[in-house]
């Protein structure tokens, strides 16, 4: 039995969300971007790529201008996807764990 037929609204997590997620923290880490632009991204993406699979986005700001995001599947309230974002140092210190 596959995933998508135990739960048929949760499709696999495009591509592009772990690597927009990265790049909205990375703008907001460096002063880029303006906090209400940030949430206002953060949106768009949750309504246009993850609520039509039943999936959530938990932001959760971490200390010393880290950010983790969570990404959760409605129907097993399970995170599905944790992507933490180091900060302004770059690359060195993201992180990101499938959890399917």
């Amino acid at each position: 039995m596959t995933h998508s037929s135990t739960y048929p609204n949760v499709r696999e997590i495009s591509s592009i969300v772990p690597v927009i997620l990265r790049e909205l923290a990375r703008l907001r880490a460096a002063r880029e971007i303006p906090q209400d632009a940030f949430v206002k991204k953060l949106n768009r993406l949750t309504e246009e790529e993850l609520s039509p699979r039943n999936l959530d986005l938990v932001v959760q700001d971490l200390c010393g201008g880290r950010t983790r995001f969570i990404i959760e599947d409605r129907l097993r309230h399970a995170a599905l996807q944790v992507i933490d974002y180091g900060g302004v140092q770059g690359n060195r210190g993201d992180k990101s764990a499938s959890l399917a």
